[in-house]
C-alpha cells in the first residue's frame, strides 16, 4: 500500500512552488505555494474509502471458545438423584487398562484402580472442559470422576436455594454413586470453591487439593 508518512512521521509535503516577491498562492494553498493541510500530493492514490467500502461487523458480545472433549474411556455416565429432586451428571473416565473391568462392574474396577481425581468445573461450563486433563490422568494410569455442576451440562437444577456447599455435597454424592471413596480434587473456579469446602468439611475424603481461581471470602477484595 501507499504510504502518506514521510521522513520522522510526518506528512510528506506536495512539490514546493519557487514563488517571486509579487507572485500569490493559488487559492486555498498555503503561503508558500503547498496545498492545504491533509491535502494528497499528487501521483498518490487517495485514502478516501470508495462507494463499495463497507464497514466491518460489530463482533460478538460473547465468543465461546471452542475445548477438546475428553476421549479417554468412559465406563459410566449416571444421573444422580438428589433430595430436592436434581439430577446431578456424573461421569466416570478409567484407563484403558481397565476398561473391560470397568464396563462390566464400575465398583469391581473402583477397587482395583488407584484412587481417582475428581474435577469441578467453573460456572456456565461443563464437565467436558477438562478434555485434555482428562486424557493426560487416565493415560497415567489414574481414573477421573467428573460432575457437571446443578443447572449445567446434563445435571438439572432442583428446588434447592443454590449455594457452594450444596455443590460440594452434589460432588461427593457422585463420587459414591461411582463408587468410589477418596479422591484427589481439582477445581476451577466455582469447582475450585467446591473442591476446598470438601477438603475443609469432609478432609478424611479429600487426598490433596489443587485448586484454581477459587474466591471463598471476598475479605481481601477492595
Amino acid at each position: 500500500e501507499a504510504s502518506l508518512a514521510g521522513e520522522e512521521g510526518q506528512v510528506a509535503p506536495g512539490p514546493r512552488h519557487h514563488l517571486h516577491t509579487h507572485a500569490r498562492a493559488p487559492a486555498g494553498h498555503q503561503p508558500d505555494g503547498r496545498p492545504p493541510f491533509g491535502a494528497v500530493p499528487h501521483g498518490l492514490p487517495s485514502c478516501k474509502p470508495t462507494k463499495e467500502a463497507t464497514m466491518p461487523e460489530r463482533p460478538q458480545l460473547h465468543f465461546p471458545s471452542p475445548y477438546l472433549l475428553p476421549t479417554a474411556h468412559l465406563a459410566a455416565a449416571r444421573l444422580v438423584p438428589m433430595a430436592d429432586g436434581a439430577q446431578i451428571a456424573a461421569f466416570a473416565y478409567v484407563p484403558d487398562a481397565f476398561a473391560h473391568t470397568a464396563d462390566a462392574e464400575l465398583a469391581d474396577a473402583a477397587a482395583q484402580m488407584p484412587d481417582p481425581v475428581l474435577m469441578l468445573h467453573g460456572n456456565g461450563e461443563e464437565h467436558g472442559i477438562f478434555g485434555q486433563v482428562i486424557d493426560a490422568v487416565c493415560a497415567s494410569g489414574r481414573p477421573v470422576v467428573a460432575v457437571d455442576s446443578r443447572a449445567q451440562g446434563k445435571s438439572t437444577r432442583g428446588t434447592a436455594e443454590l449455594t457452594y456447599e450444596l455443590m460440594a455435597d452434589d460432588a461427593l454424592a457422585a463420587l459414591a454413586a461411582l463408587g468410589f471413596g477418596k479422591a484427589h480434587l481439582l477445581g476451577f473456579s466455582d469447582g475450585a470453591i467446591e473442591a476446598i469446602i470438601i477438603a475443609r468439611d469432609h478432609p478424611e475424603l479429600a487426598l490433596s487439593l489443587l485448586f484454581i481461581g477459587a474466591n471463598l471470602s471476598p475479605d481481601g477484595v477492595d
